[in-house]
């Protein structure tokens, strides 16, 4: 694994986020006793925390492929990548950006990127939009990957019988 980095929500997402719980851990509590409350508020608690954990796309590279979110990109098809700047980030995202593109941004994760050059004509995606704090790493890690001689696996086809 040349990169890998899990885009985790920030704390105040958290605290926002079991904040936005009290109030029905308080409403149970108060109609049905305070363990009723506590029970709901820790229920509540884990969905929260499994939502977001699960929800968190993770950026990777490895040998063969990069992976945003659900989706991977054979190297073979990376064409040319490049790291932006916050500035550049917004612009790529806003108006100035392709509607087709394939994007995995979290704004409040961190406001630099990747942008990555789909070369595959087949593929829908032009480019793939990818949020990330260390965009000059992913884009070292990719350069590495793309540069690095891969090893042919033999599958030998179907032996005839005779």
């Amino acid at each position: 694994m040349a990169f890998r980095e899990r885009l985790i929500p920030p704390w105040w997402v958290w605290v926002v986020g079991a904040l936005l719980g009290m109030p029905l851990a308080v409403a149970y509590g108060a109609a049905f006793g305070s363990e009723s409350g506590w029970l709901v508020g820790g229920v509540y608690l884990a969905i929260l925390c499994t939502t977001l954990m699960a929800t968190a796309p993770v950026i990777c590279v490895d040998d063969h492929v990069v992976r945003a979110g659900r989706a991977h990109l054979p190297l073979q098809f990376v064409g040319t990548v490049s790291a932006l700047d916050p500035e550049r980030m917004a612009k790529a995202r806003g108006i100035n950006g392709d509607r087709t593109a394939y994007l995995v941004t979290r704004n409040w994760y961190s406001h630099s990127g990747v942008l990555i050059e789909v070369t595959d004509e087949t593929d829908p995606h032009p480019y793939w939009l990818v949020t990330s704090r260390d965009p000059e790493a992913l884009v070292a890690a990719l350069h590495r990957s793309i540069s690095t001689p891969r090893r042919v696996e033999h599958r030998p086809d179907h032996e005839e019988q005779p």
